[in-house]
C-alpha cells in the first residue's frame, strides 16, 4: 500500500512554495527579453511573501517529517522567517542595480530563491544526509551568482575560488559525517546523541568527526582559520551578491552549528568549547588585525564579517539557553548593519562605477551628508560602540562568556573590538576629515539611486540607531524551543 506523503510535504510546504515559485520564474524567464526583467523580480517578491505567511500561518507547530530527517518547531519558523526577510531586503535594495552590474538574467532570482531553499533545509535539518542537501542547494547556487557577472575577470576568479575551497569543506562534511554514522549507526541527530551519551569519554572518531564537521561549517559562515575565501570572493562577486553572501548564509550556519552542539554533541561539552572559544578568539582577532591594511570597502566588510561571526561564537561558550538566544539575537543585528553597509555601498559611483577605496570616500560628507550620516551610524554600530545596536549585541555576548568564566577570552574579545575600531574609523575620517588627493575633488554621488535602496539604508540606520529604545524587537526568546 502506498504511503500517504501528504502530511510530510505539508510539514515542508514554504520551501515547496518557494521552489515551484523558482520553477515559475524559471518558465516565465526564458519568454522575455532582457529589457523586461523587472517583472520577474517582483515575482520573487511574491514568491518571499507568500512562503513568509505560509511560515507564519502555521507558527507554533513541532513536527518531525521524512522519517524525522526534517523537524518543524517555533525556532526553526522564527529562523526561517529571518532568512526570508533578510533575503527579501538584500533582493529589494539591489534588482535596480543588476543591469548596471551585468548580472540582469532571469537565472538569477532562480538561484537566489534555491539557495534560500538550502537554507531553509538547512535549518530544519535533524539528519546528516537533510543537512548536506541544504549545505549543497545553498552552495551550489552561491558559487554561481558570485561568477555570474562572466565579463568581469574579478567576478570569474572569486567564483573559481569560492568553488574549489568550497568543494574542500563539502569533503570534509561528508568524512565527518561518515564517521559519525560509522560509530552511531544512524544518520539522525537525537539517535546519535543518544548513542554518545552512552560514552563517558569522547572516542577519538566522534573528536575527528566533529572537527570535520566544524571546519566544514567554519567555512560556510567564514570564522578563521577557514576564512581565506572570504576577502577575494566579497571583492571580486558583483556587490548585490556580496549583499546576498554577507547576510542570510550565516544565519542558516549557526543554526546548523546549533543543531551539532546542542543536539549530537549535547552530552560532550568538554570536547567542543574549547575547540569553539579558540576559534571565537582567532576569528575576531583575525578579522580585527587583518583589517588595519585593507584599503578596499568590501575588503574590510570581509574581514569585519569574520570578526563579528567569532562574537557571535563567543554565545556558545556558555551551555544555556540564554547563551544560544544571545548568538541569534546578534546574528540578527548584524545581519540588519550588513545589509545597511551594503546599502550604503550601493549609494554611491563615481564615473559610473562602484566605489571601492576608502579614498574615494573624500568629501563625501560634504556631497551626499545623509548617506555619510548614514554609514557613519552604522560604521559606530559594527565597531561596537554606544549607544547603537551593536554594541548592546556584542555586550551580551560577552556577558554569557563572562557568566562561564572565559576570562582570557573576553580580555581577548574585547581587544579585537577595539583594535577594529581603526578601520571603521578610518573610513569615518575619510568622509569627514580627507582632502582630496592632489586636492582635486573626485567624489561623485549617484544621482539616480533607485528608492528601494535609498528605503533600507534608512531603515537599518534608524534600527540600529533606536535599538536601545526597543531592544525586546530584536529579542528572541528561544529556550523552550530547544528541544
Amino acid at each position: 500500500m502506498t504511503p500517504n506523503l501528504l502530511p510530510e510535504f505539508i510539514h515542508g510546504m514554504p520551501e515547496v512554495i518557494l521552489v515551484l515559485w523558482a520553477l515559475v520564474i524559471l518558465m516565465v524567464g526564458v519568454f522575455q527579453k532582457r529589457s523586461e526583467r523587472e517583472g520577474i523580480y517582483y515575482i520573487t517578491f511574491v514568491g518571499i511573501g507568500l512562503t513568509l505567511f505560509m511560515i507564519y500561518s502555521s507558527f507554533g507547530n513541532y513536527a518531525y517529517s521524512f522519517n524525522e530527517m526534517f523537524k518543524v518547531t517555533p525556532f526553526t519558523q522564527v529562523m526561517k522567517g529571518v532568512v526570508l526577510t533578510a533575503v527579501g531586503a538584500v533582493f529589494y535594495m539591489t534588482f535596480k542595480h543588476f543591469p548596471r552590474e551585468q548580472m540582469n538574467r532571469f537565472e538569477y532570482p532562480v538561484l537566489a530563491l534555491i539557495s534560500t531553499v538550502g537554507m531553509m533545509i538547512m535549518i530544519s535539518a535533524n539528519d546528516l544526509i537533510s543537512a548536506f542537501l541544504g549545505l549543497e542547494m545553498q552552495s551550489l547556487c552561491l558559487y554561481i551568482m558570485v561568477s555570474i557577472s562572466r565579463d568581469r575577470p574579478a567576478s570569474n576568479e572569486a567564483g573559481v575560488k569560492y568553488f574549489v575551497l568550497g568543494a574542500l569543506a563539502t569533503a570534509f562534511f561528508l568524512f565527518g559525517s561518515s564517521y559519525l554514522y560509522g560509530f552511531t549507526g544512524t544518520t539522525e541527530f537525537n539517535g546519535m546523541a543518544a548513542v554518545l551519551a552512552n560514552t563517558s569519554e569522547v572516542p577519538v572518531p566522534i573528536g575527528v568527526a566533529f572537527m570535520m564537521i566544524l571546519i566544514a561549517v567554519g567555512f560556510k559562515v567564514s570564522l578563521a582559520p577557514f576564512h581565506m575565501w572570504t576577502p577575494d570572493v566579497y571583492e571580486g562577486a558583483p556587490t548585490p551578491v556580496t549583499a546576498f553572501l554577507a547576510a542570510a548564509p550565516k544565519i542558516a550556519g549557526f543554526v546548523l552549528l546549533l543543531n551539532f552542539v546542542a543536539t549530537v554533541f549535547t552530552s560532550h561539552g568538554s570536547l567542543w568549547t574549547p575547540v569553539l572559544s579558540a576559534l571565537a578568539i582567532l576569528s575576531i582577532l583575525v578579522g580585527a588585525f587583518a583589517a588595519l591594511f585593507q584599503r578596499k570597502l568590501k575588503r574590510i566588510l570581509a574581514y569585519s564579517s569574520i570578526s563579528h561571526m567569532g562574537f557571535a561564537l563567543l554565545g556558545f561558550l556558555s551551555l544555556n539557553a540564554q547563551g544560544f538566544e544571545n548568538i541569534f539575537n546578534y546574528l540578527i543585528i548584524y545581519v540588519i548593519m550588513t545589509i545597511g553597509a551594503f546599502a550604503a555601498l550601493l549609494t554611491l559611483r563615481k564615473r559610473g562605477q562602484l566605489l571601492e577605496n576608502i579614498e574615494d570616500l573624500t568629501g563625501l560628507s560634504k556631497d551626499a551628508p545623509l548617506i555619510a550620516l548614514c554609514m557613519t551610524v552604522l560604521l559606530f554600530s559594527l565597531a561596537g560602540v554606544p549607544p547603537f545596536a551593536g554594541f548592546f549585541a556584542k555586550l551580551s555576548v560577552i556577558q554569557n562568556a563572562v557568566s562561564g568564566e572565559h576570562y582570557l577570552a573576553v580580555v581577548l574579545a574585547v581587544l579585537g573590538s577595539v583594535v577594529s575600531a581603526g578601520y571603521y574609523l578610518r573610513v569615518i575620517k575619510a568622509m569627514y576629515f580627507d582632502e582630496p588627493v592632489g586636492g582635486e575633488h573626485t567624489m561623485a554621488v549617484d544621482k539616480t539611486i533607485p528608492m528601494q535602496t535609498k528605503l533600507v539604508l534608512v531603515m537599518s540606520t534608524f534600527l540600529v540607531t533606536f535599538y536601545v529604545l526597543m531592544p525586546h524587537l530584536f529579542t528572541l526568546e528561544i529556550g523552550a524551543y530547544l528541544r
